[in-house]
């Protein structure tokens, strides 16, 4: 073999090994670009999650406070001692759960005023029923400013996917809202027979207005319902919050009825009936805003579960694209390494 062909030869080798590497590159830079990106894209959106969860937590907790709130105003105005008991119960759960991700989530200042109208109302001694209601629906009002706040900074607002989305809507705006306007309905029913006969016209307007109050809220609920059903792909979704939904509004329908009659009379109430009605609405929309929070909980927790697996799709396929790159380099430097083997010919072994 000429000298010149041998270094042809190992020109050409030495190419073969160049253009390989480049190949190699040529696949892993990029791959590599996409797996980071597809990375961080899952990664915020997991801590997005994380953080709704976490506002989740925080809005069970201000479920029972406001069930436990909107008991209490009722026995206040109806001249009942209040069970402290219950209520300082669910204002400790709160406080624990904000001393967890309270800072996080950006609520603690916030909850602090409703937490301290809350216990001024509570630790107050009203003879006066319509200070007691007045007292007690300041405090209702804050609380459901937080139920705002939080939604705001936990992005359950912004939830991408529309069925958590809708469901937030319902157990975090509205339900809350119908509850708190229940009880102050049927606190302004009660009140109604004690006030001066010149404030039966004021009342009328406030029973009106308070009518309102609650059919707004409940009818904003049903859109968001209907529509959190009709996008949702959860099984038990649907079957879960369907009967509770139900009682809910049956009990919403019966209070209605009793306090607006279709013939207009509404001064033969009988309040044993009403306090009946409301116990159950009460205990209907405490069972409701429970479930609605936790098939919202599981929706995000679903989807977390899928950037997870996600996550791991990328990563193997970023592995299988290294061990490709590698073996197609080894590949090259293997074949490039042998060198063929040279016959001889004839005329040559004759003349040796």
């Amino acid at each position: 073999m000429t000298v010149q062909a041998r270094e042809a030869r190992g020109w050409t080798g030495g190419r073969r090994r160049i253009l390989a590497a480049l190949l190699a590159l040529a696949i892993l830079i990029p791959l590599g670009v996409l797996f980071l990106d597809h990375n961080r894209d899952q990664s915020r959106h997991r801590s997005m999650a994380a953080q709704e969860r976490h506002g989740i937590e925080y809005l069970l907790a201000l479920s029972q406070l406001t069930i436990a709130l909107t008991d209490a105003q009722s026995a206040a105005v109806s001249g009942e001692p209040v069970s402290r008991e219950v209520l300082d119960g669910t204002l400790a759960e709160v406080a624990a759960v904000d001393d967890r991700p309270g800072d996080e989530l950006r609520a603690r200042e916030r909850w602090l005023q409703p937490r301290d109208t809350i216990e001024l109302a509570a630790s107050g001694d009203h003879t006066d029923a319509r200070a007691a209601s007045t007292a007690y629906a300041e405090a209702t009002g804050l609380l459901l400013g937080l139920y705002d706040r939080l939604r705001e900074t936990t992005g359950l607002v912004r939830d991408p996917d529309q069925d958590a989305y809708h469901v937030q809507d319902a157990a975090g705006g509205r339900l809350p809202e119908a509850i708190v306007a229940a009880g102050q309905l049927v606190d302004l029913v009660t009140l109604s027979p004690r006030e001066p006969a010149g404030q039966q016209a004021v009342n009328n307007i406030e029973l009106s207005v308070a009518v309102d109050a609650i059919t707004g809220p409940v009818d904003g609920f049903v859109a968001s319902i209907q529509a959190a059903l009709d996008s949702t792909e959860s099984r038990s979704l649907s079957s879960t919050v369907l009967s509770k939904y139900d009682r809910f509004l049956r009990a919403k329908d019966g209070l209605l009825l009793l306090v607006t009659p279709p013939d207009g009379n509404a001064g033969n109430i009988d309040f044993g009936q009403l306090a009946f009605i409301r116990a159950e609405l009460q205990a209907a929309g405490d069972d409701l805003l429970v479930t609605l929070l936790t098939e919202l909980d599981t929706l995000i927790e679903t989807r977390a579960g899928e950037l997870t697996r996600s996550q791991w799709r990328a990563a193997i396929a970023l592995l299988v694209g290294v061990l490709l790159a590698f073996g197609l380099v080894a590949v090259s430097l293997v074949r490039g390494g042998r060198q063929p083997t040279r016959h001889r010919r004839p005329s040559e072994l004759t003349a040796g």
